[in-house]
């Protein structure tokens, strides 16, 4: 796992602050819904302790890829994808009443940015990710998916 430099990786030049639920943007996206404001919000946090353990846990989960139910080919493009990490650091995610702090590492997934999120067990929460950016101001757009790729966007806009 190589933690690199890349100027041109949007996301990750972006991606640092507080976002909250996007309440307009998801009554755009998904009329049929009935949506509610929640108290959603997440906070991208450069931290060395967090980008150290996050990193720790790829290299100590590589080797255990070997014979993954998933399949030779999910571990091989599992260790194409944790060769180049774009940022580390930590997250801070409130739902509700619940806060949990994770770990992150910002990858690129078979193509699609992506989050890898480490909290306490052996395992990783994943999720895709993408931005719009606002080259105007500070009215940019991350969208937040599951981990697989059929899943649907959640807007979120920074925090003010």
């Amino acid at each position: 796992a190589t933690l690199v430099s890349e100027p041109a990786n949007l996301l990750a030049l972006e991606l640092r602050g507080s976002w909250t639920f996007d309440v307009a943007e998801m009554e755009r996206m998904y009329p049929e819904m009935i949506v509610k404001e929640a108290n959603y919000e997440l906070t991208f946090k450069e931290s060395e302790e967090a980008s150290r353990r996050v990193l720790a846990h790829i290299e100590k989960g590589m080797p255990a890829l070997q014979g993954d139910e998933r399949g030779e080919r999910f571990a091989a493009d599992f260790r194409e994808a944790v060769r180049r990490i774009y940022q580390t650091g930590e997250l801070v995610m409130v739902q509700g009443e619940e806060t949990m702090t994770f770990s992150y590492a910002l990858i690129s997934w078979r193509g699609n940015p992506h989050l890898l999120l480490h909290e306490k067990d052996d395992d990783f929460e994943s999720a895709h990710v993408m931005i719009a950016r606002d080259s105007k101001g500070d009215n940019d757009i991350l969208f937040m998916g599951g981990d697989q790729t059929k899943e649907s966007f959640v807007p979120l806009k920074r925090k003010k």
